[in-house]
């Protein structure tokens, strides 16, 4: 049966210490911590004095230093734990990041190789044939009403602009103005862009060359030799020899129209501006309470682009549609592409910019 006495500062312990004395001897002592956590420690006594006098009620106890050990309040003990936790979750992190963009690099790498090889006429194609009689091959080439460099100048510096106008303006009216972290913002979302591009061109030359799909203007541009005997009797050629005077790779060129390149392309640029305008625009304008998303300091609205104007993100929306339908129609009006290179290529830059 324990009975709780108060120690005076003599008995060699704190006066903030209590002591719970036991009938059997033995004694407990109860520090107080000052954070509000209490932990008991046993120790026994070097001396006890039995009672004197009829009350029975005077105990003389001579105690040894009582060990203390260190207390944490359990405030600490979480801050503490939420470190540790923190610091093993960014380990993971760099590790998981180091891997994927060595990864990332490898495949860049390859794609890179792979396009200038290609290009250059260096990798054999098997071709994949034609009809002498099919009217659609006998197509008269109309140039370029987008040139390549026109569909990557617009389908990769226009997200960039969007992007960096965007998150520039939202951490400027947050935190102000700041060259690194407005950078830092931006550097995500371009990275994506860029990756969504350079996947989808290296998909789409894949394809190319591996289908060796005659243009409409493969007639015109390749100008075939094959045996006569084939073409009277109706036969898919797949064996001829171009006799035209042009270059080696425009020659290739003639015999890669499945997919349309520029179709995929500017599909996927679309699809990534727009993704981004719902998600990183009018969604979080939403989430936190349309004109209540981000605060400045002093409490008005942060809106980024839509700061300017609430219809800006549905004329971005807009105006990505309507270049990746020009891009891809303007080259069956110029007879580089059939109309299913065209829809083939639209969904392929689709789906690789939803995926990236």
């Amino acid at each position: 049966m324990w009975q709780t006495q108060q120690v005076d500062r003599g008995a060699g312990v704190r006066p903030s210490t209590r002591i719970r004395v036991s009938a059997r001897g033995g004694c407990e002592a109860v520090p107080k911590n000052t954070m509000g956590v209490t932990k008991s420690q046993r120790v026994a006594p070097s001396l006890v004095v039995d009672p004197v006098g009829g009350d029975g009620a005077a105990v003389a106890l001579e105690l040894g230093a009582v060990k203390q050990e260190p207390v944490w309040s359990s405030s600490e003990a979480a801050a503490d734990a939420d470190e540790d936790g923190q610091l093993k979750k960014r380990s993971h992190c760099l590790a998981c990041c180091s891997v994927r963009g060595l990864l990332e690099f490898l495949v860049v790498l390859a794609g890179l190789l792979f396009i200038a090889l290609k290009n250059k006429g260096d990798i054999a194609i098997q071709p994949w044939g034609f009809y002498c009689s099919d009217a659609s091959l006998q197509k008269v080439e109309n140039g370029d009403t987008i040139s390549p460099l026109m569909l990557l100048s617009v389908s990769i510096l226009a997200p960039i602009i969007l992007v960096v106008v965007n998150e520039f303006m939202v951490e400027s009216a947050t935190n102000g103005f700041s060259w690194r972290r407005g950078f830092r913002r931006s550097r995500g979302p371009t990275a994506v862009f860029f990756l969504a591009i350079f996947y989808t061109a290296v998909s789409t030359d894949v394809l190319k060359f591996y289908m060796s799909m005659p243009r409409p203007h493969f007639f015109q541009t390749c100008k075939p030799k094959f045996d006569e005997d084939d073409c009277l009797a109706n036969r898919f050629i797949t064996e001829f020899t171009c006799t035209a005077s042009g270059s080696k790779s425009r020659i290739i060129d003639s015999q890669q129209s499945f997919p349309s390149g520029h179709a995929s392309i500017s599909a996927a640029a679309a699809t990534a501006v727009i993704a981004y305008t719902v998600e990183r625009i009018v969604c979080k304008w939403r989430q936190h309470g349309g004109l209540h998303a981000v605060r400045r300091s002093d409490g008005s609205p942060a809106l980024g682009i839509m700061g300017i104007n609430r219809m800006v993100p549905g004329v971005i929306c807009v105006c990505s549609f309507v270049w990746a339908m020009v891009c891809g129609l303007s080259r069956v009006k110029d007879h580089r592409h059939h109309w299913w290179d065209v829809l083939v290529g639209a969904i392929i830059g689709v789906l690789v910019a939803l995926i990236s």
